[in-house]
């Protein structure tokens, strides 16, 4: 995250370009080249379109097993180093 302003039970402003983060939010605006993408509860806003269109990654939402947030599952193999 790079800056988040909590004053009391109030959060004014937060970023993350984790994906993993994101079910953990309040409420999110996905954002695309300045353009607002979605907003919303993070159950309806994190969808695989959403994920392929703002962060270029080919997914599947799960459930969390622990959690029931939503989990981002990447179909993109990992290139071993």
């Amino acid at each position: 995250m790079s800056s988040v302003l909590v004053f009391g039970d109030r959060t004014f402003f937060g970023s993350s370009n984790k994906i993993a983060l994101l079910p953990y939010a309040h409420h999110l605006v996905a954002l695309r080249d300045g353009v607002v993408i979605a907003s919303g509860n993070p159950a309806d806003v994190i969808t695989e379109e959403m994920v392929q269109q703002v962060f270029g990654l080919a997914c599947r939402i799960v459930p969390d097993p622990v959690t029931g947030k939503p989990w981002c599952v990447s179909l993109e193999r990992q290139p071993h180093k």
